[in-house]
């Protein structure tokens, strides 16, 4: 009877041990495929340590001041309390932020920037060829 046990025992070790390097090898093969994104420039230093640190590539590049969408710089414009109206100079998709301790925080995409809203930007509406006039 104790021999069943002791081999019941190490049976469950060796599982156990497997079962728990199972998360360490799945981090291991996303470490990979970050790796391999920074080196085809697909993404910048800074979005893989925050995706790294469990943080999306949307929130590096708000952090950063840049569009979510395109990587864009961000313009700023009327702002009311800890929320913050933005837009973008490439794509020109305009968005509600929220300003919290720790970073920033897309409160509503608002679509594509209006010519009407553009003058908030410092964005002369006849320049852009994709924006909508209102």
């Amino acid at each position: 009877m104790n021999n069943y046990l002791l081999i019941a025992i190490f049976i469950g070790a060796v599982i156990g041990i497997g079962l728990a390097s199972i998360p360490f090898l799945r981090r291991l093969r996303e470490d990979r495929r970050i790796l391999q994104m920074v080196k085809e420039g697909a993404i910048t230093h800074n979005e893989a340590r925050a995706m790294r640190a469990g943080t999306s590539t949307e929130q590096a590049r708000l952090n950063e001041g840049r569009c979510p969408d395109c990587g864009g710089q961000l313009l700023a414009g009327p702002r009311a309390g800890m929320a913050i109206n933005c837009a973008c100079n490439s794509c020109h998709q305009e968005f509600n932020l929220g300003d919290i301790p720790g970073g920033r925080i897309i409160m509503e995409r608002m679509g594509k920037l209006s010519a009407g809203r553009a003058r908030y930007y410092g964005i002369n509406p006849e320049e852009l060829s994709d924006v909508k006039s209102t």
